[in-house]
């Protein structure tokens, strides 16, 4: 057929061609010449790419450009050295078009990103939410339940008792606080005051002790099947040495008659003003069986 190019050997040219179709060698011989899939459209929009291998689009195998488009909700793939797994990123299905802008540095253990709200990303610290574990203590027939690590790192923590079951029947659940130097047991060193309402009441009732040895938490408390005590309760200022650890909060106890009663209590270490650093768990007579008493430091932020 006609040509306006003049080679030698001769140019073997396909039949027929495709509109846009980028052409290709066919061999070594540099004779022959084909149609391929790729197709460059007028915009240069270019499709019926394949797989790209590493060093077709440089000698190290970089893309070079200031924007790759991967069309039709398609996903980019990062392989593994062995080429055989990968961790894909792919965008929503609808979406609208937004940038994710990467922090210039490699961040600390343990953080992660965040978005700005704009779609700058920068590392934070986890906080693991508004609570910090600080311990617990677990009842297995024991004389005492205490929790250490309250100071001042937290202007409020949250006290949880949970399931806790008396050995014996009928008793009382008394808090006390202590120092550094151990759990105050002072004879006029507490005062709580305490509401209730009952299954079989139609009234509030209430307790008050100004010159007490512990904050009650609770004077019936029964261990029969299915009966037993929880409360939650918040402490106050307790590491700070300018105001008297003060709790309140609610507790609900199933009584050795088998009734539901609950409530309110606020109660208070009054004589002096401590720096706080311990609570203890106990009952006015006989072990505490079962059940688990909790504390969390409240964050302020």
């Amino acid at each position: 057929m006609p040509t306006a190019i003049t080679h030698d050997p001769v140019f073997t040219t396909p039949v027929s061609s495709t509109n846009t179709a980028v052409v290709r060698w066919s061999g070594t011989a540099g004779s022959v010449l084909q149609n391929s899939g790729v197709l460059i459209d007028g915009s240069n929009n270019i499709t019926g790419i394949g797989t790209i291998a590493s060093g077709a689009i440089t000698s190290s195998g970089a893309i070079i450009g200031t924007q790759v488009d991967i069309l039709a909700a398609g996903d980019l793939r990062l392989q593994d050295s062995t080429g055989g797994q990968y961790v894909a990123l792919e965008a929503a299905g609808t979406t609208t078009s937004h940038t994710l802008t990467l922090p210039a540095t490699q961040g600390s253990a343990s953080t992660f990103l965040q978005n700005n709200g704009s779609g700058a990303l920068s590392w934070a610290a986890a906080g693991g939410g508004a609570l910090t574990f600080v311990g617990k203590a677990t009842a297995s027939n024991s004389s005492t339940l205490g929790i250490t690590g309250i100071d001042g790192t937290y202007e409020n923590y949250l006290i949880l008792g949970s399931d806790l079951v008396p050995a014996s029947d009928h008793r009382q659940f008394q808090l006390q606080f202590g120092d550094s130097s151990g759990i105050d047991t002072g004879a006029s060193d507490y005062e709580y005051h305490l509401q209730e309402i009952g299954s079989s009441t139609t009234g509030y009732s209430g307790r008050v002790e100004d010159n007490a040895v512990f904050i009650e938490l609770g004077n019936k408390v029964g261990n029969a099947s299915g009966e037993g005590l929880g409360f939650a309760l918040w402490l106050n200022m307790p590491g700070n040495g300018t105001m008297f650890a003060t709790v309140h909060g609610t507790h609900v106890e199933w009584t050795k008659d088998g009734a539901l009663v609950g409530g309110t209590v606020v109660g208070a270490r009054k004589t002096t003003v401590i720096s706080l650093t311990q609570i203890q768990l106990k009952l006015n007579a006989g072990n505490i069986a079962t059940g688990e008493l909790t504390v969390y430091g409240v964050k302020n932020a």
